[in-house]
């Protein structure tokens, strides 16, 4: 939708030809429009990531970027089994996701389409977390009984 001109379909136009299309259109109205296209789509960024939620994105952007718009992951993260989803599909493995990220491929390069969710999974707990949770339970347990029935 632009002001004064109405809407302006760009269906059926190629991403690459976004900027020559609104020039021809612009041309109609304006003496020499400059013009810059940049197309965007809307990526869910989920789980463990300080900033949950759907971020606008430009499809040159690199895939990684994505991940930092949603203020990047968080201590609890398995970054390491990030996977993407597509109408809850999995549309990048973990795998396919790890070399996205590390090789700067971009969200165009990656096939990232407007509703796709980047679920980064909240690691395990580690066996020495597992192990000092336990023993705090197993030491409070019994000084709170203690504490309880020395009181009545």
């Amino acid at each position: 939708m632009l002001p004064a001109i109405g809407e302006v379909s760009v269906a059926d136009v190629a991403r690459d030809s976004l900027t020559p299309y609104f020039e021809r259109v612009l041309a109609r109205y304006l003496r020499h429009p400059i013009v810059r296209a940049r197309v965007m789509v809307r990526i869910g960024v989920v789980g463990e990531v300080a900033k949950p939620g759907f971020y606008l994105v430009p499809v040159d952007a690199v895939f990684a970027n994505a991940v930092m718009l949603a203020g990047g992951p968080t201590k609890d993260a398995k970054v390491r089994d990030m996977y993407v989803l597509r109408d809850k599909e999995t549309v990048l493995s973990a795998a396919a996701t790890r070399a996205a990220l590390s090789g700067n491929t971009t969200v165009d390069q990656a096939a990232l389409q407007s509703g796709d969710l980047v679920t980064v999974p909240r690691a395990p707990v580690r066996d020495t977390e597992t192990w000092v949770r336990i023993a705090t339970m197993l030491v409070t347990i019994p000084v709170a009984l203690i504490t309880i029935a020395h009181f009545r």
